[in-house]
């Protein structure tokens, strides 16, 4: 559900009011963009959060209207202006993220940092790699010839 509505953004940038843009494809654009946020902060905060934190209201709503902006703007000299706009929205996505700026909630409350790893599993976790024929790559990389010649073992062209 996005953190902000079709009316609040209408009524934050009002310009686009005047586009041809519906409704529906406004509410399309907000939702994106709270789910970017959401995919930013979730290191940060536990996600989802109680009510709309007023931060994330205004900032869904600049996150949607740079989106639509980088997808719509063609012009030159104006995809400057959009990416130093995005370039802000990423660093205040930054700041939330790495604890700088203190996320909260609609009532004031500090919203919780979150207690989940901060590190992805990875399936190569603890995998030695290992070159042609048992080497260790550290002493392969060196041994160009050793690497030509099972090339032409392979049948492989030799640059």
């Amino acid at each position: 559900m996005p953190y902000s509505t079709v009316e609040a953004f209408l009524a934050s940038y009002p310009r686009m009011a005047s586009t041809q843009v519906n409704s529906a494809t406004l509410y399309s654009w907000l939702s994106r963009a709270s789910n970017y946020i959401d995919g930013y902060i979730a290191q940060a905060v536990d996600l989802p959060t109680d009510g709309s934190p007023p931060y994330l209201k205004e900032l869904s709503e600049d996150v949607a209207h740079v989106m639509f902006l980088r997808r719509n703007t063609h012009e030159s000299g104006k995809d400057q202006g959009v990416d130093n706009i995005w370039k802000d929205v990423t660093q205040r996505l930054e700041n939330m993220r790495n604890g700088t700026f203190t996320l909260l909630s609609g009532s004031g409350t500090i919203l919780s940092k979150t207690t989940k790893l901060s590190n992805p599993w990875s399936s190569t976790e603890g995998y030695v790699p290992t070159f042609i024929g048992g080497q260790d790559i550290e002493d392969a990389e060196g041994d160009y010839n050793r690497r030509d010649a099972e090339r032409l073992r392979r049948s492989w062209v030799v640059e």
